[in-house]
């Protein structure tokens, strides 16, 4: 649903919301996806419905962006998308059909990831680190920073500088989707475990247990 404010069509709002938005970088554009269709105004109560959804979303805006009762709001047909990668990948439109869009899933940790990042690199930059110098294949002593950009549902994106390099950004895959926030706090923690123990060369010994079949 669109809305639109008499007798302009907030074209800010516009873009906000045909955009899969990631954490500004000045180093490497984030992902986007633009969506392309034709507005039709939808009908009083649809048009009710929407507005109490634009207030209960949006009620703390300021200026243009406060909801406001001459607001028009109007359905947007997706006909198609353009999907530009980001993160490292190379910037290349492609073209996505409007069933594509349909079907795909919202990432689990798309509300809670910025929060994730956030926490890591202040409070645990020293796994931030180590978990750079894994995914690049250096030694900790060799990198001259490292950071971590965003997390989703199927791993990490870090940018990672090594000494008289230039900084890049690298793509750490998890073993396994996680599930929501706690399980991805698990497997960042246990991704600063793993590099600690290859950084030192460490192979835990498991304690001897007893026989759990044995007579």
């Amino acid at each position: 649903m669109q809305g639109r404010r008499q007798p302009l069509l907030h074209s800010q709002q516009r873009q906000q919301s045909g955009k899969t938005r990631h954490p500004p970088r000045q180093r490497q554009p984030g992902l986007s996806v633009t969506l392309i269709g034709t507005v039709e105004p939808v009908d009083e109560a649809a048009a009710k419905a929407a507005a109490e959804q634009h207030s209960k979303l949006h009620g703390g805006g300021a200026g243009v962006d406060a909801p406001q009762p001459t607001d028009l709001y109007y359905r947007l047909n997706l006909d198609r998308c353009f999907y530009v990668a980001g993160m490292g990948a190379p910037c290349k439109a492609e073209t996505l059909s409007a069933a594509d869009y349909s079907a795909a899933e919202p990432d689990p940790l798309r509300e809670c990831a910025p929060l994730l990042v956030g926490h890591f690199n202040s409070a645990r930059s020293e796994d931030v680190m180590r978990i750079g110098a894994f995914a690049a294949g250096r030694r900790l002593e060799d990198l001259a920073g490292a950071e971590l950009l965003w997390v989703d549902k199927l791993g990490i994106y870090m940018w990672v500088k090594v000494a008289r390099e230039e900084g890049r950004v690298i793509r750490v895959q998890f073993q396994r989707a996680v599930q929501d926030e706690r399980d991805a706090r698990s497997v960042l923690t246990m991704l600063g475990q793993l590099a600690w123990e290859r950084e030192r060369n460490y192979t835990p010994q498991m304690p001897q247990m007893p026989d759990p079949v044995g007579t």
